[in-house]
């Protein structure tokens, strides 16, 4: 366990910046939890879910829609550059800024089911909606400075 621990701390300490893996980790905390209700109980969605999705097909192609969330954070925690995640960073952004939009334009699914799951779903959306864009625009402005220096 401590072997797991040790190389947990390192992979943390080392490579990209820890502003950017907590993007990643935060959207992987949500998109897990969420493929797996999605593709192994697609029609429990009404008991399980933040809204019901209806017919069991659409519950499986949102579950689709978040393993392709997840391959993002998978290939993006393997990079050691913000030049190698830029493009997966654009994408959460986007994603974060419309589906937190978009959860208050269609608020009412998630009325029907109980107030923790719109609470938890609304708490990640949120702390993405604010931390993907920061983090997107910090690295770029770090790596503008880091371009510009070069020529001072």
């Amino acid at each position: 366990m401590e072997g797991i621990i040790d190389k947990l701390k390192q992979w943390w300490a080392k490579g990209l910046a820890k502003s950017i893996k907590f993007v990643f980790l935060l959207l992987l905390a949500n998109a897990l939890p969420v493929f797996i209700i999605l593709m192994s109980l697609p029609r429990m969605t009404e008991v399980l879910f933040v809204w019901t999705i209806n017919p069991v097909i659409n519950a499986l192609l949102v579950g689709v829609m978040y393993f392709n969330a997840l391959l993002l954070i998978g290939i993006g925690l393997l990079q050691t550059s913000w030049g190698r995640v830029r493009i997966i960073m654009v994408v959460i952004t986007l994603f974060s800024i419309l589906a937190t939009v978009l959860t208050f334009f269609y608020l009412k699914p998630f009325l029907a089911h109980p107030w923790f799951h719109l609470t938890y779903w609304l708490s990640m959306y949120l702390v993405l909606f604010f931390a993907a864009p920061y983090v997107f625009l910090t690295q770029e402005k770090n790596m503008a400075d880091g371009c510009l220096s070069k020529f001072r």
